[in-house]
């Protein structure tokens, strides 16, 4: 079973999610570990539009990797199941995003007016069990490297 936490990206600062609280099927407050507020912690009201879940895997470099995430996958193609041969090795860098029940990697496109249009889905839920098909990198988010979506830079 994985580890159920949330990220929350406020004032131009990622902080670890300590309680989310609900009213009325909403959420109400979201208190935070903040080193900077008196005891550690403080509230932030009612706004999940930032709140970031983690998906329960980690890159290759040991990084927890959370919903908003921006994410490079390589992907190596061999040629048959020996594995002795590598027939290609793809790349493919977008936003892990829950997409159909399954986390996925969503690259950005203009297309109508849209932000966001599925391209490509790789079910990053069942990477761990099939290690050879892909390794990640965590390249930063979407709050904090916007420059990462614009064509030809990350994706």
């Amino acid at each position: 079973m994985r580890e159920i936490k949330f990220n929350v990206h406020d004032n131009g600062k990622i902080y670890n999610v300590r309680a989310i609280v609900w009213y009325a099927g909403q959420i109400a407050n979201i208190e935070i570990f903040d080193p900077e507020a008196p005891g550690g912690t403080r509230l932030i009201c009612g706004n999940a539009d930032n709140l970031m879940q983690y998906i329960g895997l980690k890159d290759s470099a040991g990084v927890e990797i959370y919903e908003n995430d921006i994410v490079k996958l390589i992907n190596t193609i061999y040629t048959d199941c020996t594995r002795t041969e590598i027939e290609k090795v793809t790349e493919f860098t977008g936003i892990v995003q829950m997409w159909q029940n399954c986390w996925c990697l969503i690259r950005p496109t203009a297309n109508k007016g849209r932000k966001i249009q599925s391209l490509f889905c790789y079910n990053l839920k069942d990477s761990p069990e099939q290690p050879d098909s892909g390794t990640f990198e965590k390249l930063g988010n979407v709050y904090d490297n916007p420059e990462l979506l614009e064509e030809g830079k990350g994706c």
